[in-house]
């Protein structure tokens, strides 16, 4: 968003004499006017907030066919500050830091948060991110982003660290060959990276490629096994399915439907469920195994139905 100054030209009042004799006054003096003050933007003092509404959609670049309008830099910053005060869980942690002394809001967006550790020695705010516009729409709208096709468990996000698999999506780089990925597969390395204690950039960059073809090699331990194997992984566009299992159990006590439901987050959420459950209805299932573990959340419409 760019920052338009507005200059004011300093205008005098010059007062010309009259013309014809005879008046041995003198001109009278100059008069100028003092220029109002030219505006700079907003200004930070620590601990005072303006709304977020006075910064709303003002951007350095304004998008075509947005509600964007033009602004700067320092009000992304000010609307950040002040959107965080006004929302975010642990709001009276956060330092404030001078929004004019960063240039790249993602970058002010990212001290916009506690720093605590929890007793079992992880960040007490785990999900503090930023994500480009148009992938998060692509998201909500397909459930389709770059990566393996694999959802990862942080057992230990602290050194020394453990990363899992959590689960993998059908037909997807983590579950084809060369990967094979399962679930309960630990991640040991990456590009050369210990999982345990090396590089947190070298390890996310691996883990959350930010494009589709992005190489990254991985060395890991299958359950049960004691030898490691090393193999390349591409990236590539992965559709999430917000129902990644469900099926029916015969139990003695009756038929039993187990759904894994991964995501309230996508326009595809609500269909897949209403189908799932359909599913279940005319199987004849008396109870149902409603698994949202690693659900990372969504749409409040969805999860309250």
């Amino acid at each position: 968003m760019r920052f338009i100054k507005y200059g004011f030209a300093i205008i005098a009042a010059i007062s010309v004499a009259s013309c014809g004799g005879g008046s041995g006054s003198s001109a009278p003096p100059v008069v100028v006017a003092p220029p109002p003050p030219v505006s700079t933007g907003p200004t930070w003092t620590n601990g005072v907030f303006e709304p977020a509404s006075n910064f709303k959609s003002r951007c350095e670049t304004p998008r075509a066919g947005t509600s964007d309008l033009a602004g700067s830099i320092l009000e992304e910053n000010h609307w950040l500050r002040s959107w965080s005060n006004e929302t975010y869980l642990w709001y009276n942690e956060i330092t404030d830091v001078d929004p004019g002394t960063v240039n790249v809001p993602t970058d002010y967006f990212d001290l916009l948060k506690t720093n605590a550790i929890t007793p079992s020695g992880n960040p007490q705010d785990q999900f503090h991110f930023t994500r480009n516009t148009e992938e998060y729409q692509e998201l909500v709208n397909s459930g389709a982003s770059a990566g393996y096709g694999a959802r990862v468990a942080l057992i230990s996000a602290s050194v020394p660290r453990e990363i899992k698999v959590a689960y993998v999506e059908a037909g997807s780089p983590a579950s084809s060959a060369p990967a094979n990925l399962m679930r309960g597969t630990e991640i040991i390395q990456i590009d050369g990276a210990n999982v345990v204690d090396g590089s947190a950039d070298i390890l996310n960059a691996g883990l959350f490629p930010a494009d589709p073809g992005e190489t990254h090699t991985f060395t890991v331990r299958d359950v049960g096994a004691t030898a490691t194997r090393t193999f390349d992984m591409v990236s590539q566009t992965v559709t999430t399915l917000p129902v990644n299992v469900a099926t029916t159990l015969d139990t003695p006590s009756g038929k039993v439907g187990y759904l894994h439901f991964t995501t309230f987050g996508t326009d595809s959420a609500e269909e897949a469920v209403y189908n799932a459950m359909t599913d279940f209805s005319n199987a004849g299932v008396d109870e149902l195994v409603l698994d949202l573990r690693y659900n990372g959340g969504g749409f409040l419409d969805i999860a309250g139905q």
